[in-house]
């Protein structure tokens, strides 16, 4: 007879860890008890009943824990783009040079920022390793390929979170803006805010253009990959320095995924880029995060 008929087991029906924890406390409770069952004296019944005790103990706390840690890669999802907001007021040159302890200035110096937590990451890259970040590009001759030869100058700032969700598509299942996707290729969908300067003269003629026009060149590119879809964009005058400022909001929406091994009914993946009028050039905020569907307003272009 088959091992898996006599147990009763059958290890492909194992998907997720308290699957597997299930398995391993049938097991080693059941060796625990035959050991009581061959016991000869009271000692040994006594030191089986404690790790019998000690096992199943062990087993409700990683239980408890694990059923509380797939709600921490949740949380912080929602509502990022709300707390990452343009400056209501002009730095002056001894802030930039001197920042307060919770504030620190851009790679080239045009600009302060508050300090991301403690627990997230802090680079300075430059184009080239942007968008190698960006495409999961890590083999140097890929890059050169792909990307070329771009400037050595590290001008742009990322903060990184420590968490990123995973999400696995369900073939046959899983509905992308509403069409099925088939297949199980997963990816990463960062918590990520990154800072890059934005000349005013852009090639290929290198004529200074407007905050609009270089922000809508930006635009361009991003829906041109057609991943995600550009769901609002406004304009705004920031008060106290008077600088202009335009935000677009992409979003791309999923739906029966599987989600840090997790399946989710609805899931969103949210890239909000801020354009800034400044000087001596114009910057953009990127804010990349996953968010719950039904935590974001689904509004209408402006």
């Amino acid at each position: 007879m088959n091992i898996y008929e006599k147990i009763k087991v059958d290890p492909t029906k194992i998907k997720g860890p308290y699957s597997l924890l299930a398995l391993f406390l049938l097991v080693v409770e059941g060796l625990l008890g035959y050991w009581i069952s061959l016991a000869q004296s009271s000692l040994e019944r006594s030191i089986a009943g404690v790790l019998i005790a000690i096992v199943l103990l062990g087993f409700l706390y990683a239980f408890v824990r694990w059923r509380k840690s797939p709600i921490k890669a949740l949380r912080p999802m929602q509502g990022l783009s709300d707390n990452v907001t343009p400056a209501k007021k002009e730095a002056t040159k001894i802030e930039v040079e001197k920042p307060q302890p919770d504030m620190m200035a851009g790679p080239n110096r045009t600009y302060l920022i508050t300090k991301p937590p403690e627990n997230w990451t802090i680079h300075e890259l430059t184009y080239g390793e942007w968008l190698s970040e960006n495409l999961n590009i890590s083999d140097p001759v890929a890059q050169q390929k792909i990307i070329g030869q771009g400037s050595n100058e590290r001008n742009i700032l990322v903060f990184n979170a420590p968490i990123t969700t995973k999400i696995v598509p369900i073939p046959g299942q899983t509905l992308i803006e509403g069409r099925k996707f088939l297949t199980a290729l997963g990816f990463e969908v960062p918590i990520r805010v990154a800072v890059l300067p934005l000349e005013k003269a852009q090639p290929p003629l290198f004529i200074e253009r407007t905050l609009e026009h270089n922000f809508q060149a930006i635009l361009s590119q991003i829906t041109a990959q057609g991943v995600v879809t550009l769901r609002q964009i406004h304009s705004n005058v920031l008060q106290g320095s008077g600088r202009r400022s335009i935000t677009a909001e992409f979003r791309q929406d999923m739906s029966n995924v599987m989600v840090n091994d997790i399946k989710q009914d609805n899931i969103s993946s949210n890239i909000t880029v801020i354009g800034i009028e400044g000087e001596p050039c114009d910057h953009l905020l990127y804010i990349y995060y996953p968010s719950l569907q039904n935590n974001i307003k689904n509004s209408p272009l402006d």
